[in-house]
């Protein structure tokens, strides 16, 4: 779950990769084996030193693999709010299949962590159309901002984007396969901060 879950709904970007999220342990024996069984690659987590300095069995936390070129990632929820999202949330089979995938208004919030908790162009990008679209409104955005880094307000808010800079490691943001004209993270930002501000204003 993540930027396809979110583009399984609103339709709105290209996403090629696969996140799972769990609230616990990942049951990581099995998800290797099987993945593994179907041609999957396990892949190096540069998270991995950090989890085991602190203790921790980084395959329980996080697990990443190349499937046929897709990136695969298995990661265990890491903050009390998002296991109480993913409780909350509503699940829904995807095209009557075995795999579930959360409600929008759950995977916005989530997005939202994302945002705050890291520096990805997607990221901005998704939180543009959530706003956009208005999936979520101003005191389910705030609530979950207060939470995870205690930005009480669309203006702290604003002000927090504003800082953000172009992570090193980035990846490309497009909207169609077929035309794949790639977003710079500035273009991102400034589409993302307008429409907050349209929010600011609206509730001021």
């Amino acid at each position: 779950m993540g930027g396809t879950a979110l583009a399984y709904y609103l339709n709105h970007r290209i996403s090629e990769d696969i996140d799972i999220i769990c609230d616990g342990p990942l049951p990581y024996k099995k998800i290797i084996t099987n993945i593994q069984s179907i041609g999957g690659k396990k892949l190096r987590d540069e998270n991995a030193v950090a989890l085991r300095m602190a203790g921790l069995f980084p395959d329980e936390y996080m697990l990443k693999f190349d499937l046929h070129g897709v990136k695969l990632e298995f990661f265990r929820a890491s903050t009390p709010l998002q296991k109480e999202i993913l409780l909350d949330a509503k699940l829904n089979p995807y095209k009557n299949g075995l795999l579930q995938i959360p409600d929008v208004k759950s995977i916005a919030k989530l997005k939202i962590i994302a945002l705050i908790l890291r520096n990805k162009s997607r990221d901005l990008f998704d939180f543009h159309i959530i706003l956009e679209k208005e999936i979520l409104n101003t005191k389910e955005i705030l609530a979950v901002c207060l939470e995870t880094k205690q930005i009480d307000s669309l203006s702290s808010l604003h002000t927090f984007l504003e800082k953000k800079t172009e992570p090193k490691d980035d990846e490309s943001v497009y909207l169609d396969e077929n035309r794949p004209i790639n977003f710079t993270f500035d273009e991102i930002k400034e589409k993302t901060l307008l429409s907050l501000a349209c929010k600011v204003d609206t509730s001021a």
